[in-house]
């Protein structure tokens, strides 16, 4: 993982980076948090399968503070406190304590990557695109676009 500086958006400095084992690795944050989601599967033939949580609080040295075992861990997305990691379904997480990031539920859908925004989760799957509301706290589905 990389922390870049965009200041200056056409020449984009690096300032920190964090090594982990070859995986498959998208990442989110927030101010204060990094998360990885690490996955061995095809092209990623090598590492793990979990959630990494980096504190970037000092983006000059940003550290492992826990790991997260996950079947096959794919895309996630954060919004305020809430954490989403597509994992054989979707695992949509309470992060406001970061010591103790508690699952709240795990709902099972066909889920490759998520978009977290202001209480609307828009879901890619390999059958088309979804879209449910978390404002209440739990996966309320709104609608579906299929793709065949």
């Amino acid at each position: 993982m990389k922390i870049l500086d965009i200041k200056d958006p056409d020449a984009p400095q690096q300032i920190s980076s964090f090594t982990h084992i070859r995986s498959c690795d998208p990442v989110v944050a927030n101010d204060k948090y990094a998360f990885i989601t690490l996955r061995v599967s095809s092209p990623c033939t090598r590492g793990v399968n979990e959630l990494q949580v980096l504190d970037i609080s000092n983006i000059y040295n940003p550290k492992l503070i826990m790991q997260l075992p996950m079947a096959e861990p794919k895309g996630l997305a954060i919004d305020g406190n809430n954490l989403f990691v597509c994992d054989g379904g979707i695992k949509h997480y309470d992060i406001s304590n970061i010591n103790n990031i508690t699952l709240k539920k795990k709902t099972v859908v066909d889920a490759t990557d998520v978009i977290a925004n202001d209480g609307i989760l828009m879901v890619i799957g390999t059958n088309g695109l979804y879209q449910y509301s978390y404002s209440s706290g739990d996966l309320k589905f709104l609608s579906q676009i299929s793709i065949k």
